[in-house]
């Protein structure tokens, strides 16, 4: 795997971060699970994308989080492109973020390096 692949790109990393401290009972136990989370891959749809992950099995789980969890918006991009974000968890643990937006699609931009605004609760960010 390549070393893109290995880690959260900082989008990536500030968006889980962001829906972790949604979640008072949970924070810390995802935010040391984000912390050793290894990319197992990326899709990217055109209108968002799918990042999925590992992490250590070793980290405390995270008590009552479950599902797709977080509301966070960002907006990303030279052009600002709105994005929501969500972060998956299963039996406790984080496996995926989903990226996605209403517009027509980011074009040609990088979704990986791209610049962004501070990740927020979608009810407070704005365009």
């Amino acid at each position: 795997m390549d070393a893109m692949m290995s880690r959260l790109s900082p989008l990536e990393s500030a968006v889980a971060e962001a829906i972790s401290h949604q979640y008072p009972v949970a924070t810390s136990a995802l935010l040391s699970q984000l912390a050793t989370a290894t990319v197992t891959g990326r899709d990217f749809t055109g209108s968002g994308f799918f990042t999925e992950f590992e992490v250590s099995r070793s980290a405390p789980s995270a008590p009552t989080a479950i599902g797709p969890v977080g509301w966070i918006g960002a907006l990303v991009g030279p052009d600002r492109y709105p994005m929501e974000f969500m972060l998956y968890v299963r039996e406790g643990f984080a496996h995926m973020i989903e990226a996605y937006s209403y517009g027509d699609g980011y074009g040609e931009l990088d979704l990986i390096n791209a610049e962004f605004s501070r990740p927020t609760a979608i009810d407070t960010y704005q365009l």
